[in-house]
């Protein structure tokens, strides 16, 4: 894959980013409220059905109601439960690479599906998809479904590329540590979530706050602070939702040592002694070590086209205070079905 840009935020805050044909930026948690029901016009709306290239498709007006989303056409008719939605993003589906839908992911007890929504007009090349993206946003987070079901006292972080979602402590803050956009709107890097928050900053106190973002991550650095990583990059071989190979699970070891993930502690793990468990419906493998006065920690899973790394570096006398945290961000890992290898499974 081309890299169209490279951009290094070196301990720069966290902040909303789209993908693909970027949707609307996401509300802030004072927006007004979504009257039910709510309509949208010439909808289309479609399946993603393995033994059909395009699945089955037809257009109509999409409401938004308490209990789920109707579509009615002349042509058919679909209703999405509201308990069943999984996860809403924004991509390309089977059979149709070269056009962007909202694509939502549905599940429920012994089933999972794939459906796709776009605007209807102008013979399907109206420019209201995005809109109609961020409206089910606004719907799901609403309603406090898929992965804005979250246990008491966390939130749910999906602001990195909308392709993944995972829960975290309210009072735990987000910070990039490098940032690398990669074309159709997929971004990868290394985030911190550590339990110091510093609030962004106005103008005036902008080099103040910025002063105290470097302090804090020195201190992360040191395992002083409760604190974990995410850090995400392309797959390799061996590689997938399935699972990680034996090489795989070696040199995702030695990439985490390469960019200094576990600081000087990456030794302390042993590519041979994983743990396989699952993580956002995929295969993922975890590794513990000691490394004298430090627990380490890191945990691989991917949809087959991003590896995530899930770790944490900190003094063992602070290490019960990352163990919730980062096991409440693993069980509750969303990936996106517009990624294709996950529509492919």
């Amino acid at each position: 894959m081309r890299r169209s840009s490279v951009l290094l935020l070196l301990l720069a805050i966290v902040a909303p980013a789209a993908v693909a044909a970027p949707p609307v930026a996401e509300a802030s948690s004072g927006e007004e409220a979504l009257r039910l029901p709510h309509t949208v016009e010439r909808v289309w709306y479609r399946t993603d059905d393995k033994r059909t290239a395009k699945g089955r498709q037809f257009a109509g007006d999409l409401t938004l109601t308490e209990d789920g989303i109707e579509i009615d056409g002349k042509k058919g008719q679909a209703f999405l439960p509201a308990e069943s939605i999984r996860f809403v993003s924004h991509g390309t589906m089977r059979g149709d690479v070269n056009t962007v839908w909202t694509v939502l992911s549905m599940q429920r007890p012994g089933s999972t599906w794939v459906v796709g929504l776009k605007d209807g007009r102008k013979l399907g090349f109206g420019d209201r998809t995005a809109e109609i993206y961020d409206l089910l946003r606004r719907y799901t987070r609403q309603l406090g479904v898929g992965p804005y079901v979250v246990p008491p006292g966390h939130v749910a972080y999906d602001r990195l590329d909308r392709q993944f979602a995972f829960a975290h402590p309210e009072d735990w803050y987000p910070f990039h540590r490098t940032l690398v956009e990669i074309d159709e709107g997929t971004r990868w890097g290394t985030m911190i979530f550590a339990a110091e928050k510093i609030d962004p900053p106005s103008a005036r106190e902008a080099e103040e706050v910025s002063e105290r973002r470097r302090q804090v991550l020195k201190r992360v650095d040191r395992g002083e602070v409760a604190a974990f990583f995410v850090d995400r990059r392309a797959v390799e071989k061996g590689m997938d939702c399935d699972g990680l190979s034996a090489g795989a699970r070696k040199r995702l070891l030695e990439y985490a040592a390469e960019k200094n993930l576990l600081g000087k502690h990456a030794a302390a793990l042993d590519a041979a002694a994983g743990t396989d468990s699952t993580a956002g419906g995929c295969a993922a493998v975890g590794f513990v070590g000691t490394s004298g006065e430090h627990s380490v920690e890191l945990v691989a899973v991917t949809d087959g086209v991003t590896l995530m790394l899930f770790g944490s570096s900190v003094r063992s006398e602070i290490a019960g205070q990352v163990r919730d945290p980062l096991d409440t961000a693993l069980s509750s890992l969303f990936f996106a079905a517009a990624s294709k290898k996950m529509r492919e499974r």
